[in-house]
């Protein structure tokens, strides 16, 4: 629940703690300078605060109480020294509040922070939007060595063509019309949209022209579209569950669009999941496998158990060549221990040389 939003209903939270759903909860304050040595202000906040954990304190679901959204970023990336990156208000009064209401939940001052700049994505909570609207390749996700990101990876989903032709009149086109445009996510004064974004990754995953494909073949240009944002999500999301990673967690941005059209959310406002939804689900389920392309290294599966259980089993890869003829083949037991994670490398796995990752690339790859 970020601190742009609003407090949600005693009804949500009862939901939360019956489905097992952990709460990220903020207190209601984001991007400005707030008056902290106002005496009146702070009284009201005191009070405020003091309401909400007194109301929440019988919820299981809630996990953790953050000061505020994107003060601290706000303050630094305006070129502020550190002291005035955040006030009394998130350093002394909310955490006391929360000891006194809440003492067994945790306090973190502000998301992002903890970092040398607290947006940094190396250190304590980070918004991370590399991979997504800062333009940088998938491989980001790794460099960046994220710790927990508890905003990422917003892109602007497009919904299946039931919710398109609700939004438009007949016959007009997505992208393009006023209509949807307005309801495209976009940061203010900057002269891209997260549309553009997606057309970003959509050019690198799908080696095509986003602009020669809307011109020409709109449905096809919509289908890879659907496609793509949540592919993105899961590599992803793949990356940072593997064996090795720094990453502990991330909260994807976000759950439900508020009106009809290619908004964040991964469901539609009518409550329809988007294509997207799909792909990311299947990356985010308890037990679940990914590869990663580590280049000269070759392929990697990597198996993740989040289960409170080990899970024994085997794996088995195969390289086929036209969809149908099998080119090499091989199985081997695996186990993974109660939340942890495996990783098997393919040459291993199939004990000779098939430049399974096309590294090497002596001549044209023997499968597909």
């Amino acid at each position: 629940i970020g601190g742009t939003m609003v407090y949600e209903s005693d009804q949500f939270y009862d939901l939360c703690d019956e489905l097992g759903i952990l709460v990220w909860q903020e207190f209601m304050f984001a991007n400005m300078d707030y008056p902290a040595a106002d005496p009146e202000f702070a009284a009201r906040v005191d009070g405020e605060a003091t309401s909400v954990v007194a109301r929440l304190r019988r919820h299981p679901s809630i996990a953790i109480y953050c000061g505020n959204s994107e003060v601290e970023q706000q303050a630094a990336m305006l070129g502020l020294p550190r002291e005035l990156w955040s006030n009394s208000i998130f350093r002394e009064l909310l955490p006391r509040v929360c000891e006194q209401g809440a003492a067994d939940v945790p306090y973190w001052p502000a998301s992002p922070s903890g970092g040398h700049l607290p947006f940094h994505a190396n250190a304590g909570a980070a918004h991370y939007f590399g991979v997504g609207a800062y333009l940088r390749p998938l491989e980001d996700a790794r460099r960046s060595e994220i710790r927990f990101a508890s905003e990422c990876l917003g892109f602007s989903h497009i919904p299946d063509q039931r919710a398109v032709d609700a939004l438009l009149p007949n016959g007009e086109a997505p992208v393009v019309h006023p209509r949807w445009k307005m309801r495209v996510p976009r940061d203010h004064g900057a002269g891209w949209d997260f549309e553009d974004v997606r057309d970003f990754y959509l050019a690198r995953l799908c080696n095509t022209d986003p602009m020669l494909l809307r011109y020409a073949q709109m449905d096809r240009y919509l289908g890879l579209s659907r496609v793509v944002t949540g592919e993105v999500m899961a590599r992803t999301i793949g990356e940072w569950r593997r064996s090795g990673s720094t990453c502990r967690g991330a909260i994807t941005w976000f759950y439900q669009d508020l009106w009809l059209g290619a908004g964040w959310g991964l469901i539609d406002a009518t409550g329809r999941p988007k294509p997207a939804y799909y792909v990311v689900r299947r990356s985010m389920q308890s037990i679940a496998a990914t590869f990663t392309d580590e280049g000269a290294n070759g392929l990697y599966v990597h198996l993740m158990n989040d289960m409170g259980d080990a899970v024994n089993g085997s794996l088995t890869l195969t390289l086929i060549r036209s969809g149908s003829t099998v080119v090499a083949t091989a199985s081997s037991p695996v186990a993974v221990e109660a939340r942890g994670a495996v990783a098997v490398s393919a040459d291993a796995l199939l004990g000779r040389f098939y430049d399974v990752a096309y590294a090497y690339r002596f001549g044209p790859p023997s499968y597909d």
